[in-house]
């Protein structure tokens, strides 16, 4: 949990997958005016594999943490970490995009093994993870796989849902079917880009593979409890959309492609 006393005083800026695209990061913080020790900083996860420059990427925001800034654990950062523990039994990690897991500083290591699979915003209704949570199971029951690879559910004859990472002919877009309690933020499935659905917003826009990098940007939370569209919610005890929180989208072109 985030709690409301350890926010910064200004806008919450929540950023999508990054893969080792440094550049693209600090574009993108420039693009939505992203004043340090003043606003907040919130990333879904996969810092790191994939881009040019993995290793700056996770002491970049190891070192802005520092401030109001936090991020939840991606596949991808659990899989380097994997790499970087086979390499420090003698072994070569088995995957390319792992190879440059011996530029990790010990504290880069630290970082990257205390990252939570979900964090709570406080006072924002709002929970970021970097893949899915399955519809109807509260968050603190959630597999923590789930937390880091579900694109996909199957819904069971009893109306319950199984996750899945990978889609199948029968399965649809976990987020679709996400109900509350709070809105969600998430990455993880680049293949369908941004998702946009009343209690659920997908950030992963490709930024790796040609595509952008893509933050949802939320008022300072003293606006927030202003804002009406959002006292009702809370009033309803119902979650909001990005229009009740006076959300928006920034995005930056990718000047990386991988597939290229």
């Amino acid at each position: 949990v985030i709690r409301k006393e350890e926010l910064g005083s200004g806008k919450l800026v929540v950023v999508g997958d990054v893969h080792g695209c440094l550049a693209e990061l600090f574009q993108l913080l420039d693009a939505v005016d992203f004043k340090y020790g003043h606003d907040n900083l919130l990333l879904t996860g996969d810092m790191c594999n994939k881009g040019p420059e993995p290793q700056e990427v996770v002491a970049a925001v190891r070192a802005l943490s520092e401030g109001h800034v936090w991020a939840v654990r991606g596949n991808n950062d659990d899989g380097a970490l994997a790499a970087w523990s086979e390499m420090q039994a003698g072994l070569v990690p088995r995957k390319k995009k792992h190879r440059w897991v011996g530029q990790l500083l010990p504290e880069d290591v630290d970082f990257l093994s205390q990252l939570p699979f979900s964090l709570r915003v406080e006072g924002y209704n709002l929970v970021v993870v970097h893949a899915g949570l399955l519809p109807g199971v509260p968050v603190w029951q959630q597999d923590l796989a789930t937390c880091t690879t579900m694109r996909d559910v199957l819904i069971n004859n009893d109306g319950s849902f199984t996750g899945l990472e990978r889609a199948c002919p029968q399965s649809q877009a976990w987020a679709q079917f996400w109900q509350g309690p709070a809105h969600v933020i998430f990455g993880h499935d680049s293949a369908r880009r941004f998702q946009g659905y009343d209690y659920c917003t997908g950030i992963d826009t490709a930024c790796c593979s040609g595509g952008q990098l893509t933050a949802v940007v939320l008022p300072p939370l003293s606006e927030l409890q202003e804002n009406p569209l959002f006292v009702r919610t809370r009033q309803q005890n119902m979650p909001a959309s990005l229009r009740d929180m006076g959300g928006y989208l920034v995005s930056v072109p990718s000047g990386t492609n991988i597939e290229a």
